[in-house]
C-alpha cells in the first residue's frame, strides 16, 4: 500500500517490498513536515478541512480510497452516525506472543495485567525468556540485561504508566487461570 510513498528531496520512493527502517523513517518524517506544512493553529478547523488540504497535495492523491475513514464509513450505513469515532484495538489472535502489554508495554505478563493497576510489578527485565504459566516475559531473563522501570497511577504522563485497563481485576482465581488459558490457544 506504501509502495512509491515519498518525501520529495528527502527520502527515495518506498519500494514494493522496503525495509521496515525506511518505512518508518517515511512515516515519522512525513508527520513532522505534515505538522509544519499543515499546522492546526485554528481549534475550529475541522478534520474534514484538514483531510481536503492533504488530498489536495499531488503527492497524495494515489491514496484517495486506500484507507476507510470514520466518514466513509457512516456513509456505507454502518450506523455509526450517533457513535463517536474510538481506537480499534489489535486483534487477540497471538495475543500470548505479543508481551509486554498495554499500549507502551509497561505490564510483563497477562496475568499482571489481571491485577489491579495498584499491584503491578513496578519494574521488569526484557528478554526472550518466556513464561508460558503467566504468558508474557519471565521474571528473570539471560539477555540484554535491561530493567524497564514504570510509573504508578500518580505520573499518568509519564509515558510508562501501568494504570489503567482494570477489566478483569475482580474474576475469582480460578475464572483468571481459565482465562489466560483460553487466551493461549488464540
Amino acid at each position: 500500500m506504501l509502495e512509491g510513498a515519498q518525501i520529495p528531496h528527502l527520502r527515495q520512493p518506498l519500494a514494493e517490498t522496503d525495509y521496515a527502517l525506511s518505512i518508518l523513517a517515511t512515516s515519522v518524517l512525513g508527520a513532522i513536515i505534515q505538522d509544519r506544512l499543515f499546522p492546526s493553529t485554528s481549534v475550529n478547523e475541522s478534520r474534514a478541512d484538514m483531510l481536503k488540504k492533504l488530498r489536495e497535495l499531488p503527492s497524495l492523491r494515489g491514496l484517495d480510497g486506500a484507507f476507510r475513514v470514520y466518514q466513509d464509513l457512516v456513509a456505507l450505513g454502518t450506523g455509526l452516525d450517533n457513535a463517536v469515532p474510538k481506537y480499534e484495538a489489535r486483534v487477540m489472535e497471538g495475543i500470548w506472543a505479543a508481551a509486554p502489554y498495554l499500549h507502551n508495554g509497561s505490564v510483563p505478563t497477562l496475568a499482571e495485567l489481571l491485577k489491579p493497576a495498584s499491584e503491578r510489578v513496578a519494574s521488569f527485565e526484557i528478554g526472550p525468556a518466556y513464561d508460558i504459566v503467566n504468558v508474557g516475559l519471565s521474571v528473570e531473563q539471560s539477555k540484554f540485561d535491561y530493567t524497564l522501570n514504570t510509573t504508578d497511577c500518580s505520573d499518568l504522563h509519564s509515558g510508562n504508566s501501568r494504570c489503567g485497563h482494570e477489566y478483569g481485576t475482580q474474576l475469582k482465581p480460578d475464572e483468571k487461570n481459565a482465562l489466560l488459558e483460553y487466551l493461549k490457544i488464540l
